[in-house]
């Protein structure tokens, strides 16, 4: 896999305001060592002023990939002067096992760090050693993510947040295994090709959720190659 097209990613710190950019190639770019292992990934989004709510896709993003034992580092630089997010992730026998996530908030690095523990047909990730998501699974594919949101001074559940994926396909998932890949973290869960991806917010009321209208989605078309392949992904460098 030398590329993946950005239409099939989602980057879950992308604010719903993004800017055209006509010089972005449309895919993120993967390079490789000796050993047959991803250690740069070019493109993906940036904040327009570093830091506001708006961002454009460029080709000048890099991220650059470590291994040391079964922890990945992946690493976000940008060819002007900025602060660099860096991920280890923990994986074994292709299984997320841990990821701790460091960032800046003017200027202050933050950590964060999330567990994953495996059950039938689901995995509860944990923020802090606090449940914060559950993967829902059907078919070793990943179907659902919910997000129970508290008020904790009062108590009480006040809403949830619900990411749906379907309509997949029945051909190879080229991101399987590969959490680190920006924009790919849901991807890496499943062993097929998701074509419909939709984001729900909604509010508790009167011991039910309504939805808040607040959502967003997006679908796509695959198509496969004489290679077996689904068009979402190039093996060869075009």
């Amino acid at each position: 896999m030398t590329s993946v097209k950005a239409e099939t990613l989602y980057y879950e710190q992308v604010p719903a305001i993004v800017l055209a950019n006509p010089n972005f190639s449309g895919k993120i770019q993967f390079e490789y060592n000796d050993n047959g292992q991803i250690v740069k990934m070019l493109g993906g989004p940036i904040s327009y002023n570093f830091g506001d709510d708006e961002v454009f896709f460029t080709d000048d993003l890099v991220n650059e990939v470590s291994y040391q034992g079964n922890i990945i580092t992946a690493q976000n630089k940008y060819k002007y002067e900025m602060p660099a997010s860096v991920i280890d992730y923990k994986v074994q026998s292709g299984k997320l096992i841990t990821r701790t996530v460091k960032s800046y908030n003017n200027d202050i690095q933050e950590t964060v760090n999330y567990q994953y523990e495996y059950g039938s047909n689901q995995i509860i990730e944990k923020k802090e050693n606090t449940i914060f998501r559950i993967f829902y699974f059907e078919d070793d594919n990943l179907v659902k993510v919910e997000e129970i949101h508290h008020d904790y001074l009062i108590g009480e559940i006040v809403g949830k947040t619900e990411i749906i994926l379907s309509n997949y396909d029945s051909h190879e998932n080229l991101l399987q295994g590969k959490y680190f890949v920006n924009g790919a973290f849901f991807n890496a869960f499943s062993k097929n090709n998701f074509r419909n991806f939709e984001r729900k917010h909604y509010t508790y009321i009167g011991d039910q959720y309504v939805e808040s209208g607040n959502s967003y989605g997006f679908n796509f078309t695959t198509n496969v190659g004489q290679n077996g392949l689904v068009d979402l992904f190039e093996t060869t460098c075009n």
